[in-house]
Protein backbone atom coordinates (compact mmCIF):
# COMPACT_ATOMS: atom_id res chain seq x y z
CA UNK A 1 0.00 0.00 0.00
CA UNK A 2 1.35 3.40 -0.95
CA UNK A 3 0.91 6.04 1.77
CA UNK A 4 0.62 9.75 1.22
CA UNK A 5 1.12 12.57 3.66
CA UNK A 6 0.73 16.30 3.39
CA UNK A 7 3.35 18.34 5.21
CA UNK A 8 3.06 22.06 5.76
CA UNK A 9 6.43 23.57 6.51
CA UNK A 10 6.54 26.21 9.20
CA UNK A 11 7.74 29.55 7.93
CA UNK A 12 9.62 32.36 9.60
CA UNK A 13 8.82 35.78 8.23
CA UNK A 14 11.84 37.25 6.52
CA UNK A 15 10.45 40.67 7.34
CA UNK A 16 11.58 39.97 10.88
CA UNK A 17 14.94 38.75 9.64
CA UNK A 18 15.64 41.73 7.36
CA UNK A 19 14.97 39.67 4.25
CA UNK A 20 12.21 41.80 2.82
CA UNK A 21 12.29 44.25 -0.05
CA UNK A 22 9.99 47.05 -1.04
CA UNK A 23 8.93 46.98 -4.63
CA UNK A 24 8.46 50.19 -6.67
CA UNK A 25 4.81 50.59 -5.69
CA UNK A 26 5.59 50.30 -1.99
CA UNK A 27 4.18 46.90 -1.10
CA UNK A 28 6.18 44.52 1.04
CA UNK A 29 7.56 41.43 -0.67
CA UNK A 30 8.42 38.55 1.66
CA UNK A 31 9.89 35.23 0.59
CA UNK A 32 8.87 32.42 2.99
CA UNK A 33 11.65 30.72 4.94
CA UNK A 34 11.00 27.09 5.90
CA UNK A 35 12.19 25.71 9.20
CA UNK A 36 15.38 23.83 8.39
CA UNK A 37 16.65 21.02 10.57
CA UNK A 38 20.31 21.63 11.36
CA UNK A 39 21.58 18.07 11.29
CA UNK A 40 25.03 16.54 11.33
CA UNK A 41 23.49 13.12 10.69
CA UNK A 42 20.43 13.35 8.43
CA UNK A 43 18.34 10.33 9.46
CA UNK A 44 17.62 8.46 6.23
CA UNK A 45 21.16 8.44 4.81
CA UNK A 46 22.70 7.97 8.26
CA UNK A 47 20.48 4.98 8.92
CA UNK A 48 21.39 3.38 5.60
CA UNK A 49 25.12 4.08 6.10
CA UNK A 50 25.46 3.30 9.81
CA UNK A 51 22.51 1.19 10.93
CA UNK A 52 21.19 -0.89 8.01
CA UNK A 53 24.06 -3.37 8.21
CA UNK A 54 22.41 -4.74 11.38
CA UNK A 55 18.83 -3.48 11.15
CA UNK A 56 18.27 -3.97 7.41
CA UNK A 57 17.46 -1.44 4.71
CA UNK A 58 14.80 0.95 6.02
CA UNK A 59 14.60 -1.14 9.21
CA UNK A 60 13.49 -4.32 7.46
CA UNK A 61 15.20 -6.47 10.14
CA UNK A 62 13.42 -4.79 13.08
CA UNK A 63 11.68 -7.32 15.31
CA UNK A 64 8.00 -7.39 16.24
CA UNK A 65 8.57 -5.41 19.45
CA UNK A 66 10.20 -2.47 17.72
CA UNK A 67 8.53 0.86 18.46
CA UNK A 68 6.09 -0.50 21.05
CA UNK A 69 7.55 1.36 24.04
CA UNK A 70 7.05 4.99 24.93
CA UNK A 71 8.39 7.75 22.73
CA UNK A 72 11.03 8.54 25.36
CA UNK A 73 12.14 4.86 25.43
CA UNK A 74 12.48 4.88 21.65
CA UNK A 75 14.38 8.18 21.76
CA UNK A 76 16.80 6.80 24.36
CA UNK A 77 17.26 3.59 22.38
CA UNK A 78 17.97 5.60 19.20
CA UNK A 79 20.47 7.79 21.07
CA UNK A 80 22.20 4.73 22.58
CA UNK A 81 22.45 3.02 19.18
CA UNK A 82 23.74 6.15 17.46
CA UNK A 83 26.42 6.65 20.10
CA UNK A 84 27.20 2.97 20.72
CA UNK A 85 27.40 0.62 17.75
CA UNK A 86 27.37 3.45 15.19
CA UNK A 87 30.10 5.50 16.94
CA UNK A 88 28.34 8.77 16.14
CA UNK A 89 28.15 11.89 18.29
CA UNK A 90 24.60 13.04 17.57
CA UNK A 91 23.13 16.36 18.65
CA UNK A 92 19.68 16.50 20.22
CA UNK A 93 18.31 17.51 16.81
CA UNK A 94 19.97 14.45 15.21
CA UNK A 95 18.45 12.12 17.81
CA UNK A 96 15.02 13.73 17.43
CA UNK A 97 15.13 13.45 13.63
CA UNK A 98 16.24 9.80 13.78
CA UNK A 99 13.52 9.05 16.34
CA UNK A 100 10.93 10.62 14.02
CA UNK A 101 12.26 8.51 11.16
CA UNK A 102 12.09 5.34 13.30
CA UNK A 103 8.47 6.14 14.20
CA UNK A 104 7.64 6.63 10.51
CA UNK A 105 9.24 3.27 9.69
CA UNK A 106 7.36 1.55 12.52
CA UNK A 107 4.04 3.03 11.39
CA UNK A 108 4.85 2.46 7.70
CA UNK A 109 4.31 6.16 7.04
CA UNK A 110 6.25 8.46 4.70
CA UNK A 111 9.00 10.60 6.23
CA UNK A 112 10.26 14.05 5.21
CA UNK A 113 12.77 16.52 6.65
CA UNK A 114 14.12 19.78 5.16
CA UNK A 115 17.88 20.13 5.69
CA UNK A 116 18.71 23.17 3.55
CA UNK A 117 17.03 26.25 2.09
CA UNK A 118 18.44 28.79 -0.35
CA UNK A 119 16.08 31.75 -0.72
CA UNK A 120 18.17 33.20 -3.56
CA UNK A 121 17.40 30.25 -5.82
CA UNK A 122 14.19 29.19 -4.00
CA UNK A 123 15.71 25.74 -3.48
CA UNK A 124 14.80 23.26 -0.75
CA UNK A 125 16.63 20.04 -0.08
CA UNK A 126 16.33 17.31 2.45
CA UNK A 127 15.66 13.65 3.04
CA UNK A 128 12.55 11.52 2.71
CA UNK A 129 11.49 7.92 2.55
CA UNK A 130 13.67 6.49 -0.24
CA UNK A 131 12.02 6.63 -3.67
CA UNK A 132 9.18 8.86 -2.37
CA UNK A 133 7.78 11.65 -4.52
CA UNK A 134 7.79 15.13 -3.01
CA UNK A 135 5.26 17.42 -4.67
CA UNK A 136 4.80 21.16 -4.10
CA UNK A 137 1.14 21.61 -3.16
CA UNK A 138 -0.63 23.85 -5.67
CA UNK A 139 2.26 23.50 -8.14
CA UNK A 140 2.27 19.85 -9.32
CA UNK A 141 4.88 20.69 -11.97
CA UNK A 142 7.34 21.28 -9.10
CA UNK A 143 8.30 17.91 -7.69
CA UNK A 144 11.27 15.81 -6.72
CA UNK A 145 12.00 12.14 -6.36
CA UNK A 146 13.95 10.97 -3.32
CA UNK A 147 16.84 8.78 -4.41
CA UNK A 148 17.77 5.38 -2.93
CA UNK A 149 19.47 7.19 -0.02
CA UNK A 150 16.41 9.38 0.55
CA UNK A 151 17.93 12.69 -0.59
CA UNK A 152 15.87 15.13 -2.67
CA UNK A 153 16.09 18.67 -4.05
CA UNK A 154 13.32 21.05 -5.15
CA UNK A 155 14.57 23.98 -7.22
CA UNK A 156 13.02 27.22 -8.44
CA UNK A 157 10.03 27.09 -6.08
CA UNK A 158 7.35 29.59 -7.08
CA UNK A 159 7.27 32.87 -5.14
CA UNK A 160 3.60 32.26 -4.25
CA UNK A 161 4.29 28.84 -2.76
CA UNK A 162 2.28 28.29 0.44
CA UNK A 163 4.82 26.03 2.15
CA UNK A 164 2.92 22.78 1.77
CA UNK A 165 4.57 19.68 0.37
CA UNK A 166 2.89 16.37 -0.38
CA UNK A 167 4.89 13.16 -0.05
CA UNK A 168 3.81 9.86 -1.52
Amino acid sequence: MKHQAVVTLCFVSLALLAGCNEDPIGTLSVVPTPMVASLTYPPVSTFEESCARCHGPQGSFFGEGFGHGSEEELRQSVKDMMEGPSFLTPSEADVNAMTDYMQALDQQQPYLVVTAWDPNTMTLQGEATPQASIIVEGHPDHQAQADANGTWVLQDLPQDWSGTLRIQ
